[in-house]
Order: C-alpha cells, then sequence, then structure tokens
C-alpha cells in the first residue's frame, strides 16, 4: 500500500467498505482497513452509502524506473543518454 492511501484511510473513523475489482470487504474502521492491505493500490474514488464510506480502489499499475518506455528511449534517442531527474 502507498504513502497517501494509508494516509487517507487513517483519517476514516467509521466504518469503511473497500471496493477492489467489484469486490467489497467491511471494516470496523480506516485503519483496520490499511491494515489488511498488503498489495499496491490507487484511489479510484470515494463515496459514502447509508452512514459507511466506500473506498474504491484499483491496483497500482505504475513501473517504476522502466527503462524500456518509449519515452525513455525517446530521451536517449534525442540527448544520447538515460534520463536523469537532476539534469
Amino acid at each position: 500500500m502507498n504513502y497517501e492511501l494509508k494516509k487517507v484511510l487513517a483519517m476514516i473513523s467509521g466504518p469503511v467498505v473497500l471496493s477492489v475489482d467489484g469486490e467489497r470487504t467491511g471494516f470496523r474502521s480506516g485503519q483496520e482497513a490499511a491494515d489488511q492491505l498488503s498489495e499496491q493500490y490507487v484511489i479510484n474514488s470515494i463515496l459514502a452509502e447509508n452512514s459507511t464510506v466506500v473506498v474504491v480502489l484499483d491496483k497500482d499499475t505504475t513501473i517504476p524506473n522502466d527503462m524500456n518506455a518509449d519515452w525513455v528511449k525517446d530521451h536517449i534517442a534525442a540527448y544520447g543518454k538515460e534520463p536523469n531527474p537532476f539534469d
């Protein structure tokens, strides 16, 4: 789970439902929900249903440091070196 998702869930003191791929799981609090997450997710939406916060999650498909991405190849072709955040 990423830091921002954990931070958002920690703010929910009442009942919360996490919806992942259409499957819903209820928890007594956001902290309890956060403790059960083991994979990386991003928030798709947050809504309220019958006094319960529903957090719809999508799996985080971000590939960190994907040096095979098209934009990286374009950068190498244009500048002759890999991208560097300090350039």
